[in-house]
């Protein structure tokens, strides 16, 4: 059992947190994505939005090129599924990847948290004490 002390020593735990918490906010995305439609809209310069959009357990990025200017670089929205169709699926878009399913990200931060945290790094340990033989050894 690691002491309650001893549970932010070093950066590898630190970091293991952090990692756990990432992957925690991501299976809430992942349960939103069962009832919701979120997405994000970054305006790029050139012309181009970039959409990153959560639904149906997976993850979809694409590009679009802009056909309306918009006031803001940012932007949210978040509608229940069935609501209209799915956005990436209208026409003038083109996939920068494939959907990706939640528990391909989900499922590797788990587990590398679960190293970081839990497994024991190198332990900084004292030299051992070479005790020199005795006198009467060395003469006989």
């Amino acid at each position: 059992m690691i002491p309650v002390s001893e549970v932010f020593k070093g950066w590898r735990r630190k970091a293991g947190f952090i990692v756990l918490l990432l992957a925690v906010i991501l299976i809430g995305g992942w349960f939103r994505s069962k009832v919701a439609e979120d997405s994000v809209r970054l305006s790029m310069p050139g012309g181009v939005d970039l959409y990153v959009t959560s639904f149906a357990d997976k993850f979809h990025m694409t590009i679009n090129r802009r056909q309306h200017v918009w006031n803001e670089q940012f932007h949210w929205y978040s509608e229940p599924i069935g609501e209209r169709p799915a956005y990436f699926a209208q026409k003038g878009q083109d996939w920068i990847r494939p959907p990706i399913p939640y528990w391909q990200i989900v499922i590797p931060l788990t587990i590398l948290s679960a190293y970081m945290i839990l497994w024991p790094g190198k332990r900084k340990s004292a030299k051992p004490i070479q005790n020199s033989p005795p006198t009467s050894d060395l003469q006989s």
